[in-house]
């Protein structure tokens, strides 16, 4: 049998390196974390932090410590001007009756369809809003 095959430092290599090919596929293997803006429904603190992509919400709050965080967006009406954060999640809206169908506004209805896509004015109603990139960091 060749020399190098009974050798303990070879032996020792083989491990270490075997070792070390099994940490490095951790730490490939390991989800990416993205920096994310979120919002207390509760307390309305912002704060942000690295989430996983697959993170299940709604999370814990560090102020309040209530489970009720969820991610969020700066943003600006377009009809008012109001800026602020905002929860961005789906808003589960109640059907309204006839009655209160025919005394919503134009604009009340446009917004009411646009809220149920994601979010309207808290000023004003308008559904009229555009994201602020770069500052809900």
């Amino acid at each position: 049998m060749p020399e190098w095959k009974t050798s303990p430092v070879i032996g020792m290599f083989a491990v270490v390196v075997m070792i070390a090919c099994i940490v490095v596929a951790v730490i490939l293997l390991q989800p990416k974390k993205t920096p994310t803006l979120l919002m207390c429904e509760k307390c309305n603190t912002q704060f942000e932090m690295e989430l996983a992509r697959n993170v299940q919400f709604p999370i814990a709050c560090p102020k309040c410590q209530a489970k009720t965080a969820f991610p969020a967006k700066k943003v600006q009406c377009l009809k008012c001007g109001w800026t602020g954060v905002i929860i961005e999640r789906a808003v589960e809206l109640k059907p309204l009756t006839p009655d209160e169908q025919a005394k919503l506004t134009d604009e009340q209805r446009l917004a009411r369809q646009k809220g149920a896509e994601g979010v309207v004015c808290p000023k004003c109603g308008s559904g009229e809003i555009k994201t602020i990139l770069g500052e809900g960091k």
